[in-house]
């Protein structure tokens, strides 16, 4: 607290105190935290996506993607918040919208394997299994031993 008394407009001390406050499982002060991070600095990309992460962690996962959209208001080229936003609309069966934030995180970062790996498993729940297919190959194509990928592939087999 007293780094925060002295700088109270230095937003990586709110960042720093919301990871603390996550470790304690305070989800409640954790959010105010990270929220104050951005506030006081928008474009605070790991502020936005600890928030995003931790509310679709907790079962928020509406309110994670509303922070989401908030947050590409301010990184719009961000594939790491387009692929959290994915995540928990995915977990919503929204799977159109998901669909179309993992591919936007794709198109933004085409090498990070693990994007296509939750295409895949996103193809995979919603039934689209020759999809799932090629995202996990793809996955495999970027990284050949990621287990991840070769598990969700054992399981089409």
């Amino acid at each position: 607290w007293k780094a925060i008394n002295y700088r109270q407009k230095y937003p990586d001390c709110f960042y720093n105190l919301g990871n603390l406050y996550l470790e304690q499982k305070k989800h409640s002060e954790a959010y105010k935290s990270w929220r104050q991070a951005t506030k006081l600095n928008p474009r605070h990309h790991a502020a936005w996506n600890n928030l995003i992460i931790m509310l679709d962690s907790i079962g928020r996962h509406s309110e994670a993607s509303s922070i989401g959209q908030e947050a590409l208001a301010h990184l719009p080229n961000s594939a790491a918040i387009h692929f959290n936003i994915a995540n928990s609309l995915g977990k919503t069966s929204n799977f159109p919208e998901a669909e179309r934030y993992f591919k936007a995180a794709i198109k933004l970062n085409p090498k990070y394997p693990l994007y296509y790996v939750n295409l895949g498993v996103l193809y995979h729940h919603w039934k689209k299994f020759g999809l799932a297919k090629e995202m996990y190959l793809q996955a495999l194509k970027l990284e050949p031993n990621m287990k991840s990928a070769r598990d969700n592939l054992q399981l089409l087999i």
